[in-house]
């Protein structure tokens, strides 16, 4: 009798623990997958800027990339400003009635023509919108 216990004092001696190891290993495969997935949802379109070495900061409100074929992007939709230019004004007319300090940094792309990016500033100031800066790659200066 002393080495047997009764089904009783058994089932009074079982652990109630639950597994959490399952669930640390979807939740850690989860926060891989979005690491991998977040950097691809917030880049934008891909442009290769001009550099340059005295760059001030500006606070981005709506960020336009112009290819060198002269595609026009905003919030990841293109616009083709040869082609269809009023739609492209109505876009810029929209953000403008929302904030008329709304301020556009530019990236074009090195290859794109000068007339494309003179274009977009002009319907650009037609909209009335903010202050008007191009983005740049920030090149470090060479030491001396």
């Amino acid at each position: 009798m002393f080495g047997h216990k009764s089904k009783k004092a058994r089932k009074a001696q079982m652990k109630c623990d639950i597994n959490i190891t399952p669930f640390t290993d979807v939740v850690l495969v989860l926060l891989i997958v979005f690491m991998i997935t977040t950097p691809a949802m917030v880049e934008g379109v891909k442009v290769k800027l001009p550099m340059a070495r005295n760059v001030q900061e500006v606070q981005k409100t709506l960020v336009v990339y112009i290819q060198a074929n002269g595609s026009v992007f905003i919030d990841k939709k293109e616009y083709k400003p040869v082609e269809e230019p009023e739609v492209l004004k109505s876009k810029l007319n929209a953000v403008s009635k929302k904030n008329k300090e709304t301020n556009v940094v530019i990236n074009a792309d090195r290859a794109t023509k000068y007339g494309f990016v003179v274009n977009f500033i002009e319907v650009a100031r037609e909209a009335h919108l903010g202050r008007i800066v191009l983005g740049v790659d920030v090149k470090t200066a060479a030491p001396k």
